[in-house]
């Protein structure tokens, strides 16, 4: 079994959090889900900000490990469209829900 590390970790559940938020709207269709989701997005988004802010400091001060920092870099640069997505539906069920 493959060990995530820390950032990985934060960007799966934050990934998997709001999957299951936007699945619960779906199915369910009450507006509260889609208020819990937008304020979890956004926490999300302050979460994933201070733990890049962490990897750029790990990435600077520990180099010898620049292939596993390339990698987690890459991991918060693919969850940034996948935030802008879940902001922006968000957003338009809001809308559209009233």
């Amino acid at each position: 079994m493959k060990a995530y590390n820390l950032y990985q970790k934060i960007a799966l559940v934050t990934f998997c959090g709001e999957t299951l938020l936007c699945y619960a709207y779906v199915i369910t269709r009450h507006e509260v889900v889609v208020f819990l989701g937008f304020f979890y997005t956004l926490f999300a988004l302050l979460i994933h900000g201070l733990a890049f802010i962490a990897l750029i400091h790990e990435a600077v001060y520990a180099p010898e490990n620049r292939i596993q920092h390339l990698k987690d870099f890459g991991v918060f640069v693919l969850n940034i469209p996948v935030v802008a997505c879940y902001l922006l539906l968000h957003t338009l069920i809001q809308t559209h829900a009233r």
